[in-house]
């Protein structure tokens, strides 16, 4: 025998609701049916919003061009690209007095109306890392490429971490005692630098946020303590402190 599925089941609830409004002529959300269709929309999963939309503002001096969810941004620093044909939104520039991106997604569910967020935080840190100083104080949020900084930690062999190929590779050398040598190569765009202020500390600065957070997990990641007490032996390279170029120390 033929079993209908919950989900199937609500779905022609809310169809029947939706008949008895129609017929009653009555405010969706003033009335009782209209609370009860919300709630079984809600179970279903059939709750969309028609059209949801962001935009963000371009400053001047930056560059951008949208062509298929391409997104290109050049700014003073260079240029960064990104796709985002995996997300199914409308992206568009608008042109005028003062440019800006506008981002909608029509027919969405909670997490598809999620990701209008998402892009517009990956193009607000495509613009940050191509801003340079200057036209970055005279804005808000905006900043000047990105750094992250990391501490080399160790209770007694100490981490010699080797700089080489003009910062784009780090060589970990004495991590607990090892022979072992560990090379790690940055990502492209990422150059890694000694800190003249600070012992054992290393900086890594680039334009991408994705590609120097990825290279600051890996150098991480290369020192991770295996078949110990972690609680213990807690040495390792770790992030101390992240943003842009231009923050103050």
């Amino acid at each position: 025998m033929f079993r209908r599925s919950r989900n199937w089941t609500a779905q022609l609830q809310v169809v029947h609701l939706a008949s008895q409004l129609k017929k009653t002529r009555q405010n969706p959300r003033g009335s009782t049916a209209g609370v009860l269709l919300e709630k079984r929309a809600g179970l279903a999963g059939l709750m969309r919003d028609v059209l949801q939309t962001e935009e963000l503002d371009i400053p001047e001096g930056v560059e951008v061009s949208i062509k298929s969810r391409l997104i290109t941004v050049t700014g003073p620093r260079g240029t960064l690209t990104k796709n985002v044909r995996h997300v199914n939104m409308d992206i568009r520039l608008v042109k005028g007095k003062a440019s800006k991106v506008s981002l909608a997604v029509w027919q969405g569910g909670r997490k598809h109306v999620a990701c209008l967020r998402t892009i517009k935080s990956l193009i607000t840190n495509m613009i940050n890392g191509v801003t340079k100083e200057e036209v970055a104080m005279e804005l808000t949020d905006i900043g000047q490429g990105f750094r992250y900084k990391m501490r080399a930690v160790y209770a007694h062999f100490p981490i010699n971490a080797i700089i080489q190929d003009g910062g784009r590779a780090l060589e970990i050398r004495n991590f607990l005692g090892e022979k072992t040598v560990r090379h790690v190569d940055m990502l492209a765009g990422v150059i890694i630098s000694e800190s003249k202020a600070q012992k054992d500390e290393l900086i890594l600065e680039g334009n991408d946020i994705d590609n120097v957070s990825q290279s600051a997990a890996s150098i991480q990641g290369s020192c991770r303590v295996r078949n110990k007490d972690i609680r213990k032996f807690l040495d390792g390279i770790y992030v101390s402190d992240r943003g842009t170029i231009g923050d103050d120390d």
